[in-house]
């Protein structure tokens, strides 16, 4: 599609100010993108900033991609989880296909990565498990996302929160819907997709999603993309037959915990992968492993003897690869990361000349920062002696530079040690040979304190109850670093979409008494003095009455204020349990727009057996006030209610009577 054919940002602007006038108030456009743009609006009923995502007009006309789009919005509308963007309404009128969701006012991973490419990995796994959790809920429900990237995740700016929106391609269910996505183009990312994506396969699984996070992780870690290249052809290619530069070796400071997750998550086979997403994020808290893996052994002694092997050794070896035949390579065996570590030391001995050839030589490899408490890897591997090779050298260490050796010599070359205090550390390594000569190599390792962000706590009194009961809630668990919870803020979301009901305060012990039935999910803020915030949600069931007389009179009771506030989103979410059918939401608008100080009368009306089998109806009056004259009016309805699974009923329609 050409530019010329895409709605200018005016126009576009102009026919959604049209199609929402009374409801909405548009400020601005955020963003477009191939499919539609997003903007800024105020909800004028609810006073509260949202986001309004138009498909383009000229689109609309393609059955494929407003199915598509429509379906991104019904997607995510099932989802209640808060690091997904939620979904408020749906509609179609003025020409227009729009949804509105929750306004995050907030840049995107990809905005943060091009200021800071290489965030601290505290930061990194914090942004990874709270996606990896969001990811994981959806495919709880049967959603596959297949497009997880950096730009369709958000960063809430007041508190850290990481939410994933976007489902616009997401599968549900079977593979019956990939048929909405005609091209590769249209069915994720190259950068981030799986191999089992770039070829094509149908039953795609969580773990492609899996796959795209990993690779996320790499790329925050290693301040560059895992694979890159020129085109999308040679990515796919990457994707599906290379495997990516060892993390340990770009980064050799991080815990191996992190690393194996990290490349576990992005191996070519999605069996050798985590079975899921929960598994994933688990593992990104894994505890740090304190013994170097024996592969990583044999890979070190590998190289040494490669170095020291002759030249013309090298060249057979340079010849061989220069003249290897131009075959597709074979999938390489999966293999668990492991950490490297750079040999940046400084030497205290004689230039090697004036040795004689004969003293050895000590090579000490360490990070360069580390944090309190965490085991810190020191590697002697690398040491050699000029006549015997690396056989025959004892080493020992001294930690902290005060000149009195923590270690006796020995023969083991790798060493752990963590330390209490932040400040710099100079760690000392001697290497003495069997003939008694000793060099010396140190490194300065600078140890900061890194202090998280609180950690909430929710217990609930009850866990259930019927409609009515007073839920008591109890934050006085949470902490923080410092052990001052009686410091800590909190405050309180009953419904967990974003909009705090409580503000912040010290009163950790709340109650509440929820409106309708089933789960409610609260969510809580925890707050510190050095202004981090943690997060915790709690689920609470309110049990639902089995009578249908009873039922249905909640159900009116919603309608009755629903309808007292004009909120067709509440109607759809309450008592329609979803969308307002387009014949209803006329109706009503046409009231809504023209009348205020509307009334249910009678509010709880007398129930009947229904027209049509198994159904409910109720008779009342809708009195309003006409705004232009101020005359009384009213109209008579007759409300149709049919079951709702088992155990509920829903609101089916609405007939003038």
């Amino acid at each position: 599609m050409s530019t010329s054919e895409t709605a200018s940002p005016h126009d576009l602007r102009s026919q959604l100010e049209a199609a929402t006038r009374g409801r909405f108030e548009i400020d601005r456009e955020l963003g477009r993108g191939g499919m539609g743009a997003v903007f800024l609006a105020r909800q004028l009923n609810l006073d509260r900033k949202v986001a309004i995502k138009v498909l383009f007009p000229h689109q609309a006309s393609d059955p494929g991609l407003r199915e598509r789009f429509l379906r991104e919005a019904r997607t995510q509308s099932r989802f209640d989880h808060p690091n997904i963007v939620p979904i408020f309404d749906v509609a179609e009128e003025g020409g227009l296909s729009y949804f509105v969701m929750a306004f995050v006012d907030g840049p995107t991973l990809r905005a943060r990565l091009s200021e800071t490419p290489r965030p601290e990995p505290f930061i990194v796994t914090r942004v990874l498990r709270e996606v990896g959790e969001a990811l994981a809920y959806a495919h709880r429900v049967g959603v596959i996302h297949r497009d997880v990237k950096p730009e369709n995740i958000l960063i809430d700016p007041a508190s850290g929160r990481a939410v994933i929106t976007d489902f616009g391609i997401a599968r549900i269910g079977d593979a019956s819907q990939v048929s909405l996505t005609a091209t590769f183009t249209r069915i994720g990312s190259p950068r981030y997709m799986a191999p089992e994506q770039a070829e094509g396969v149908v039953d795609l699984d969580g773990r492609c999603d899996q796959y795209a996070l990993a690779l996320i992780g790499y790329e925050m870690l290693a301040g560059r993309p895992a694979f890159d290249a020129t085109n999308p052809a040679e990515l796919l290619y990457k994707h599906r037959y290379e495997e990516a530069a060892p993390l340990g070796a770009v980064r050799p400071d991080l815990a191996p915990a992190l690393v194996a997750a990290i490349h576990r998550g992005m191996r070519k086979v999605r069996a050798e992968r985590f079975t899921t997403l929960d598994s994933f994020v688990e593992a990104l808290a894994s505890p740090v492993p304190t013994t170097v893996p024996r592969a990583a052994q044999k890979a070190d002694r590998a190289m040494r003897w490669l170095l020291l092997g002759s030249g013309a050794f090298l060249a057979v070896v340079v010849f061989a690869v220069i003249f290897r035949p131009r075959t597709v390579p074979p999938k390489p065996k999966a293999v668990e990361a492991q950490v490297s570590v750079p040999v940046d030391s400084t030497s205290r001995s004689e230039p090697r000349a004036s040795r004689g050839g004969r003293a050895p030589i000590a090579r000490l490899g360490a990070p360069g920062s580390a944090k309190v408490g965490e085991p810190i890897a020191f590697d002697a591997g690398l040491s050699e002696d000029t006549e015997d090779g690396v056989y025959g050298l004892e080493v020992r260490w001294d930690f902290d530079g005060d000149g009195r050796f923590d270690t006796a010599w020995n023969g083991q070359k790798r060493a752990d040690h963590s330390y209490s205090r932040p400040g710099t550390q100079n760690v000392t390594l001697e290497v003495r040979d069997s003939g008694g000569q000793v060099h010396s190599a140190t490194r300065a390792i600078e140890i900061v304190e890194v202090v998280t962000a609180p950690v909430p706590r929710i217990e609930t009194t009850p866990a259930r109850g019927p409609r009515g009961t007073e839920f008591r809630f109890d934050a006085s668990g949470s902490s923080d670093d410092y052990d001052m919870a009686e410091m800590l803020e909190v405050r309180w979301d009953w419904d967990a979409d974003g909009s705090f009901e409580i503000d912040w305060s010290r009163e950790k012990r709340v109650a509440h008494v929820f409106e309708g039935h089933g789960p409610k999910r609260v969510r809580l803020e925890v707050r510190d003095r050095e202004g981090r915030v943690g997060t915790a949600t709690a689920t609470v069931t309110v049990e639902a009455p089995t009578d249908p007389n009873e039922l249905i009179g909640l159900l009116l009771d919603d309608f009755r204020v629903s309808a007292e506030q004009e909120d067709f989103l509440s109607l759809g979410r309450k008592v329609y349990r979803g969308d307002v059918p387009s014949e209803d939401r006329e109706l009503l608008k046409r009231i809504f727009d023209k009348a205020e100080q509307v009334s249910v009368d009678p509010p709880r009306p007398k129930l009947t057996i229904g027209r049509e089998e198994g159904t409910m109806e109720a008779r009342l009056r809708l009195r309003f006030r006409l705004s232009a004259s101020g005359e009384p009016g009213d109209l008579k309805l007759r409300l149709i209610f049919a079951p709702a699974g088992k155990t509920d009923w829903r609101l089916r329609g609405i007939e003038r009577d």
